[in-house]
């Protein structure tokens, strides 16, 4: 059950072809003509029933979409769990030389906008309890230092470049994790000849799962909703994961010393210029990638007035021989090419198989 349903029209196109004279107009059999129909879709809509949808700004058009929200709320004795869809639709329409309407037909169509530029990148800072780019833990490494002092080994990392799918069904891309090694105090001169620790010997076993979510809501919202937003009644919101989880092991191989000059505790840099300093820690910056490997190709990234979709890798990185563990929440865009897809179909009198939009439901 739902508290209201509405159906908003936000976006109409038309194209109109005349028949006769047409040079494109194919004779399939005596009394039947094919006639292509074509239009262009607009990238954006800006204005249209501003009252009722997208207000005084131009914004891009949400992919087609169908979800039954995870979350389910009571009122007023009844439980309410919030179903939302956004659909597209081509409607030919034959009418004779003086508006006469001889006839009609519609095909329901999948929409998905592409993009050959992505979103600028998500202000992690403000969604903080969501996103987690960072993590740091002590540990004890016994065979490197030959003692029971702990260090520090900390893993960062930032948003990857886009998963940019083409006509496959398949996208990659390469997160690249931040390790910085530190010791508890220094170990004393560093010099290229002369190491007074060995590199770290660490191996990292990473799992990672791209999930997905999306927001509805029945009032605008002029940005990105929180799960702390969410309000029982006015947001429907559905979490998805996408695709099985993947097991990786990398092995850290290169490392570079980190190195403390001139006394400063906060001068810790990895330049080959300096030659000689206190040895404090090493860092090494490690790629992983990242493929996608699920059945169907996924909705979007977006983002509109009354709807947006986000995108995030679940990572789950532990040392292996070590029982430390870390947590990292990676957001992620997932974007289409606008030379991917290729050609839709060119009539309404095929088959909706010959539609290479691809098609998508939750």
């Amino acid at each position: 059950m739902t508290q209201r349903q509405e159906r908003l029209k936000f976006l109409r196109v038309t194209h109109t072809v005349c028949i006769s004279g047409s040079e494109s107009t194919q004779h399939l059999e005596p009394g039947k003509i094919l006639v292509p129909f074509r239009f262009n879709i607009p990238s954006s809509i800006y204005g249209v029933n501003k009252n009722a949808y997208i207000g005084d700004r131009e914004e891009s058009l949400p992919p087609s979409l169908s979800l039954v929200s995870d979350t389910v709320h009571s009122e007023e004795n009844f439980f309410i769990r919030g179903e939302c869809n956004i659909s597209y639709c081509v409607r030919g329409r034959l009418t004779t030389n003086t508006g006469k309407p001889c006839g009609e037909t519609f095909r329901r169509v999948h929409f998905i906008p592409t993009r050959d530029q992505p979103l600028p990148p998500l202000c992690t800072t403000d969604f903080a309890t969501e996103y987690v780019l960072g993590s740091s833990q002590r540990i004890g490494l016994f065979h490197v230092l030959q003692s029971k002092s702990s260090c520090e080994l900390s893993i960062h990392t930032e948003e990857p470049c886009p998963l940019r799918f083409p006509c496959e069904k398949t996208a990659s891309t390469t997160i690249y994790l931040h390790l910085r090694y530190l010791y508890p105090s220094p170990l004393g001169t560093y010099s290229p000849d002369n190491c007074p620790c060995p590199q770290p010997d660490v191996s990292l076993v990473v799992r990672t799962t791209l999930e997905a979510v999306t927001f509805f809501s029945t009032v605008p919202r002029n940005r990105l909703p929180k799960w702390t937003d969410v309000e029982p009644g006015q947001e429907v919101v559905k979490k998805t994961t996408l695709g099985p989880t993947q097991t990786r092991k990398l092995g850290v191989l290169t490392w570079v010393p980190l190195i403390q000059v001139y006394n400063n505790a906060e001068c810790y840099i990895v330049n080959e210029q300096y030659k000689y300093g206190n040895l404090v820690g090493w860092q090494s910056n490690v790629p992983l990638v990242f493929t996608y490997e699920g059945d169907e190709r996924p909705i979007p990234t977006f983002a509109c007035t009354y709807a947006s979709r986000r995108h995030v890798l679940s990572m789950r990185v532990r040392l292996k021989h070590h029982s430390a563990t870390y947590r990292l929440c990676i957001p992620v865009q997932v974007i289409y090419s606008s030379n991917g897809l290729g050609a839709t179909c060119e009539s309404l009198a095929e088959e909706s198989t010959a539609c290479r939009l691809p098609m998508y439901t939750e």
